[in-house]
């Protein structure tokens, strides 16, 4: 295709549908392998920073039962339960984004090994749902030069670059 909304000399191009396709196939597979589940347990445990969030995280959810505990037991007054409660509450939130970010997870709960059964739930699930899932597990996928003149999508031009 050629014309002012599309860029290129017109001879070869790539068509969306059969290439979103093959990359949604090519995620939930990864899904299922055993590399995949791999990729995400050595990541995360190899990665000090997390560990240290996850710490940080398991000790401000104590100092939050903590203060429950003293305002249940009215050693402190509601208005002081309140003013220690917000920055505590800001720190675990801020510390599970965190922890969301460094390991792609709340994207992927319950989706590890599990892309048989999302496979069938796949054309229900919003678009954005479904980009969510595939930039956790995806970096970004080449697209090799194709042989003029091919009809159809050629699966062997696509080099996907994991994420995960």
């Amino acid at each position: 295709m050629s014309g002012p909304d599309h860029g290129g000399c017109g001879k070869l191009t790539v068509v969306a549908a059969p290439l979103e396709e093959w990359i949604a196939e090519a995620v939930l597979i990864r899904l299922d392998s055993p590399t995949m589940a791999d990729a995400l347990a050595g990541r995360a445990a190899a990665d000090e920073r997390y560990a240290a969030t996850l710490a940080e995280l398991d000790r401000d959810r104590a100092q939050m039962e903590e203060l429950a505990g003293m305002w249940s037991a009215k050693s402190i007054s509601t208005a002081e339960w309140m003013s220690a409660r917000e920055p505590i509450e800001r720190r675990i939130q801020t510390a599970e984004r965190q922890l969301s970010q460094m390991t792609g997870t709340s994207t992927l709960d319950g989706l590890i090994g599990n892309g048989t059964g999302l496979r069938d739930a796949w054309e229900g699930l919003n678009l954005t749902r479904q980009a969510a899932i595939i930039a956790a597990v995806l970096d970004f996928a080449t697209i090799l030069p194709g042989t003029p003149g091919a009809r159809g999508l050629d699966p062997n031009r696509i080099v996907p670059t994991w994420a995960l």
